[in-house]
C-alpha cells in the first residue's frame, strides 16, 4: 500500500471536521499555513467561527526494518465575540464559544482513524491568542498520527 501524502492526510482531517459546519455552525474549515497574530489572521479571508488545519512537523526513527514516523497536525479553532474574553472562550446566548468548538472538534478527531495512515491522538490543547480589540480568540489543538513503513 502506498503511503499517503501530506495533502491526502490533510484532506482526510478536513473531511472528519466537515460535519461541524451543520452541527455547530463552523463557517470556515480549510488548510492554513500562516502564523497566528491578530494582524495575520485578520488578513486572511476567514468567516468565523473557523477551524484551520496545519501539518506542522514530522519526526522519524528507524526501528529494525521499519521507519517509525509521527506526523503532528495542528488545528486552530477561532471565533470572534465583541462582548469580551469570557464570552469568546465560553460562549453566550448567541454563540457557542471557542471552548465548546474545541470540544466538538476533539470528538471528531481524537482516536479517529485515517484509512491508510493510522489513528489520530490528541497531544495538547492550548489558548494561543486573544485580542480584545478584535474580539478574537484562537485555540490550538495538536494531534499525532503514527505512521509505519517497512523497507
Amino acid at each position: 500500500m502506498a503511503e499517503l501524502t501530506y495533502a491526502e492526510i490533510e484532506d482526510a482531517v478536513l473531511a472528519l471536521l466537515d460535519p461541524m459546519k451543520d452541527e455547530v455552525g463552523i463557517r470556515t474549515i480549510e488548510p492554513y499555513g500562516g502564523e497566528f497574530s491578530p494582524d495575520s489572521i485578520m488578513e486572511a479571508a476567514i468567516n468565523f467561527p473557523a477551524i484551520l488545519v496545519f501539518i506542522n512537523q514530522l519526526t522519524s526513527q528507524d526501528a529494525n526494518r521499519l521507519d517509525l514516523r509521527e506526523l503532528y497536525i495542528s488545528i486552530y479553532v477561532a471565533d470572534r465575540n465583541a462582548r469580551g474574553r469570557d464570552e469568546a472562550m465560553s460562549g453566550d446566548a448567541l454563540k457557542e464559544g471557542v471552548y465548546a468548538l474545541v470540544e466538538a472538534a476533539r470528538a471528531k478527531l481524537n482516536r479517529a482513524g485515517i484509512a491508510g495512515a493510522g489513528t489520530l491522538k490528541l497531544r495538547f490543547e492550548k489558548n494561543v491568542l486573544y485580542s480584545k480589540a478584535l474580539g478574537l480568540c484562537v485555540c490550538q489543538c495538536e494531534y499525532a498520527l503514527k505512521l509505519k513503513q517497512g523497507y
